[in-house]
C-alpha cells in the first residue's frame, strides 16, 4: 500500500470517530482511535466478537501499556464511564468487575447516559 493511500486511510479512520448524533453531545465523549493502517506501532490484529445479533470487528488495545508509555495511571486517564441508554449492562456488575481489576476509583465514576434516543421502527 502506498504511503499516500495509507495516510488518506488513516485520516478517514480518525475522522470517522468524530461523527456522532448531536444528542450525544452532553456526554462529552472522548474516543480512542487506533488505525489498523499503522499496525507497526501498536502491532494489533483484528478480532471479532460474535453475538446473536451481529459480528463486530475490533482492534484490541492494551490501555495499561499505553498508560505506562504516557507515564500516567488508568484511573487518572478516564474521568468517567457513561453507560449508554440502550445498554443492558448492569452497573453493579460493571463496578464489581472494575474493583476486581484494581480500578476501585473508576468503579465509583459510572453513570447512565441522559441521551434521549428515538425508538427503532
Amino acid at each position: 500500500m502506498s504511503l499516500a493511500i495509507r495516510a488518506a486511510l488513516n485520516h478517514a479512520w480518525a475522522a470517522s470517530a468524530a461523527f456522532k448524533h448531536p444528542s450525544f453531545s452532553s456526554e462529552k465523549e472522548v474516543r480512542l482511535v487506533v488505525s489498523p493502517f499503522e499496525q507497526g506501532f501498536f502491532n494489533v490484529q483484528p478480532r471479532y466478537h460474535i453475538s446473536n445479533e451481529r459480528i463486530k470487528k475490533y482492534y484490541p488495545v492494551n490501555l495499561q501499556k499505553l498508560c505506562q508509555i504516557a507515564d500516567t495511571q488508568m484511573e487518572d486517564t478516564i474521568s468517567e464511564l457513561i453507560v449508554g441508554p440502550e445498554s443492558t449492562q448492569s452497573i453493579p456488575i460493571l463496578q464489581d468487575y472494575l474493583r476486581d481489576m484494581g480500578y476501585g476509583k473508576l468503579a465509583e465514576r459510572i453513570t447512565h447516559s441522559a441521551c434521549p434516543l428515538r425508538q427503532k421502527l
